[in-house]
């Protein structure tokens, strides 16, 4: 089997053990700031998620539980725990990453009811053999370019790569480009930077 072949089969799961380490790496954020100790909780985590167990590896449970992480979903998590590695003790998201997820969280207000059946039309469906999608790939990409926001045009270039080239078991666009984890994850980040500033806000009146 070709390596091309052995991409779609084992890109989830390493998308999956992202998920897991990344979950293991928020919670030893409350207990601790010291970047080496989360460095190998991280590190660890994402080995053991990889490693059958039995008969299967932690990361196919957590796959049937989540489905499949889109490839703009790894991205943009790998550079979160990348920046939460780098500067463990800092709690704030920065603001591209707000901005990123309040973007996917409208889209996903858009989309999945639509897949769902609550609309007549199905957006989702414009995800197989796309025309339009790409075009309005190519116009986001070029906007973010023009006001240096690196990594929402990373994540659109690789996730619009991955899917020319197939890396998911999936020919739908949308796949690459959004996940239920993500979407759950984009609403935490604003539920907690909302709950911040009112907090902040209190405190600021009394």
């Amino acid at each position: 089997m070709n390596a091309s072949a052995l991409i779609p089969l084992y890109l989830p799961h390493l998308g999956a053990a992202l998920v897991l380490a990344s979950i293991v790496l928020t919670l030893g954020r409350r207990w601790t700031d010291r970047s080496d100790i989360l460095s190998s909780l991280f590190a660890i985590t994402l080995l053991i998620s990889l490693v059958p167990l039995a008969e299967f590896s932690l990361t196919h449970y957590a796959r049937v539980l989540t489905g499949d992480m889109s490839v703009a979903g790894m991205v943009w998590l790998t550079a979160i725990n990348v920046t939460a590695l780098r500067s463990p003790g800092v709690k704030a998201h920065a603001s591209v990453h707000l901005q990123i997820a309040a973007t996917l969280l409208l889209i996903a207000l858009f989309l999945y009811p639509t897949a769902l059946g609550f609309s007549p039309f199905d957006l989702y469906a414009y995800g197989y053999s796309p025309v339009a999608l790409p075009v309005v790939l190519v116009c986001l990409f070029g906007v973010c370019v023009w006001f240096e926001k690196w990594l929402p045009a990373v994540m659109l270039l690789t996730a619009y790569g991955a899917w020319y080239f197939r890396c998911l078991d999936s020919d739908n666009l949308w796949d690459y480009l959004l996940d239920p984890v993500i979407v759950i994850y984009s609403v935490s980040i604003l539920v907690i930077k909302c709950r911040r500033q009112r907090l902040q806000s209190v405190a600021e009146s009394a």
